[in-house]
């Protein structure tokens, strides 16, 4: 029988499908566990880089109340964190009091400093949260993460997340970590072996415009 009759004879094609079926599943798991691996690289690479990156550029974070009034029902704890109170920091603030604290900073401003795509960086972040369930030490960082979730809910066909949402589930986690650098003696170790980092928090509206 010829290759080609072979390939118009409906049973036999079936049966070679069939055969090759299991080496088709078996190289094409391979080929999305290496593509896994080398993205984990990838993003463990990025984040050593950036660490470098950020502990050569000053110390000095701007941060500002104004988009407080962009947000109903923002409460007083979180304007006065907004400052730079960060002991006020709720424990369990609403949603829209992540989003408002999420830009206090101006994380895009912040990150391109860095010579880094914010958005770029929240990704990575959120794929070694997923990874390892453990979020970047640098508060500032974690800050810039925190405000890509908000820029992303903005973008989410423009209802945002929902609650359990993937997206906001790890928004809630990453405000939390956040919250907890920023409230602890230790807020100011950064990302690496002896590396530290003491930031100067200043409020200051009129040095930046609307996120």
């Amino acid at each position: 029988m010829s290759l080609y009759y072979a390939s118009l004879n409906k049973p036999v094609f079936e049966d070679h499908a069939r055969l090759a079926a299991p080496i088709v599943a078996r190289l094409s798991a391979e080929q999305t566990r290496t593509r896994w691996v080398q993205q984990d690289i990838g993003d463990i690479r990025f984040m050593e880089k950036l660490a470098k990156r950020v502990t050569a550029h000053p110390e000095t974070v701007i941060l500002r109340d104004d988009a407080a009034s962009s947000f109903d029902c923002v409460g007083d704890d979180i304007r006065a964190a907004m400052r730079g109170e960060f002991h006020r920091l709720p424990k369990e603030p609403s949603w829209k009091e992540i989003l408002c604290f999420a830009v206090a900073i101006d994380g895009a401003g912040i990150a391109q400093e860095w010579d880094v795509n914010v958005h770029i960086l929240g990704d990575v972040a959120g794929r070694r949260f997923r990874i390892s369930g453990a979020w970047p030490l640098d508060p500032v960082i974690l800050w810039c993460v925190l405000y890509a979730y908000n820029r992303k809910n903005h973008w989410n066909s423009g209802w945002g997340f929902e609650p359990g949402e993937s997206g906001r589930t790890e928004a809630e986690s990453c405000y939390q970590a956040l919250r907890d650098r920023l409230q602890s003696e230790g807020h100011a170790m950064g990302e690496g072996p002896g590396t530290v980092r003491r930031y100067i928090y200043k409020f200051d509206n009129t040095l930046r415009g609307q996120p």
